[in-house]
């Protein structure tokens, strides 16, 4: 073997070796950027659950203060109402024993009129 043979087999032999080695690299390079994006789309994902989640959580419990608020305004409502109601129902009932009484005496001042009224025919 002479001397350039030697050298052009050595060289061709580093070349397939670094090719071997640059493809192993790139393979290497490949898989781990893969595994990288995969981690940062489950990141965002991630993420973007925790968002959604907390806004969902927001909304929840201020629709929960929101209807907390609304119930106590109903029962507040609800009482004024009935506190209202038993004064109007109490007036009416004041009113309806005055009116009682009066038509009561009426009936009295009517029934002693016709008595007088007997009397006298009996009278005669």
């Amino acid at each position: 073997m002479n001397f350039s043979t030697a050298t052009k087999e050595n060289l061709e032999q580093k070349i397939e070796a670094s090719s071997a080695n640059r493809e192993t690299l790139i393979l290497d390079m490949k898989t781990k950027l893969s595994s990288h994006v995969r981690k940062i789309n489950f990141q965002y994902v991630l993420n973007s659950s925790k968002v959604i989640i907390s806004t969902h959580l927001f909304f929840f419990f201020k629709n929960t203060n929101h209807l907390q608020e609304v119930r106590q305004n109903l029962m507040t409502n609800l009482t004024e109402f009935e506190e209202k109601a038993k004064a109007e129902i109490a007036l009416k009932l004041e009113a309806a024993e005055k009116n009682r009484e009066k038509v009561i005496q009426e009936k009295i001042e009517s029934l002693k009129k016709h008595v007088r009224v007997l009397f006298r025919f009996i009278s005669f």
